[in-house]
């Protein structure tokens, strides 16, 4: 990730492995190795476990990511929510061959680690060892 700073080609292979990374945060916090990840990041959002306040910065999303928001058609008030439509969108597009090219995914990468910061994983993962 820290070398993403300086080539943002790497940005989105940085923002992958923290797609991955919070996504077994989720399933760790809800016990749950069923269930799509959009279910999980959104059931994190309104268990209000992540909210906005998490961001160390909330910056508004590049034109790409608000065009495929609105695509979606889908109505967010909060960077939490918009995220919630955006990140498993982006991920099924990775993992379906379309290589994603942008700065903006360094800053993804960042609120995804910090969504999974906040996440109650330890218990969990005790549970399942």
């Amino acid at each position: 990730m820290s070398l993403s700073r300086d080539d943002y080609e790497l940005a989105s292979l940085a923002f992958f492995q923290a797609t991955i990374g919070l996504e077994k945060s989720l399933r760790l916090h809800f016990a749950s190795e069923d269930g799509p990840f959009a279910y999980l990041f959104q059931e994190a959002i309104t268990k209000k476990l992540v909210t906005d306040v998490v961001f160390s910065e909330v910056r508004p999303f590049e034109d790409g990511l608000l065009r495929l928001l609105k695509n979606r058609e889908v109505v967010t008030t909060t960077h939490c929510e918009a995220l919630a439509v955006l990140i498993p969108e982006l991920r099924n597009q990775f993992m379906h061959g379309t290589y994603l090219l942008s700065p903006e995914y360094l800053y993804l990468t960042f609120h995804l680690r910090e969504i999974a910061d906040v996440l109650k994983t330890r218990e969990r993962a005790n549970a399942f060892n």
